[in-house]
């Protein structure tokens, strides 16, 4: 975005913070089997709002220091999949059996 790198560099940032990530997603679907998924959740959403603070209170900072900033920004992809993965599974539980299927997807 401040024009001394090319586009490219930006693409590859992206794409290789997106795949830091996945181990993430296995770990959500594993921890929600372990605790609650309204833990689960909580956890998530306070994650994600420490993680997204730190962001936005730092950016100055964060703007000289690309690898913390990616640090964080995988954080808080992180922590933004466990309230992902009990999306369908709260509903599965809140909603009798006949309805379950219903409204997902």
């Amino acid at each position: 975005a401040d024009g001394s790198r090319p586009f490219s560099d930006s693409v590859l940032t992206v794409f290789f913070t997106r795949l830091l990530v996945i181990p993430s997603l296995i770990f959500a679907a594993w921890f929600l089997k372990q605790v609650s998924s309204k833990s689960v959740q909580l956890i998530g959403f306070l994650g994600c709002l420490l993680a997204n603070v730190a962001l936005a209170v730092g950016s100055d900072g964060l703007k000289r220091e690309v690898l913390l900033f990616d640090a964080l920004y995988i954080a808080q992809l992180s922590f933004q999949s466990l309230p992902g993965v009990t999306t369908m599974a709260i509903s599965s539980e809140i909603f009798p059996s006949v309805v379950r299927g219903t409204g997902a997807g």
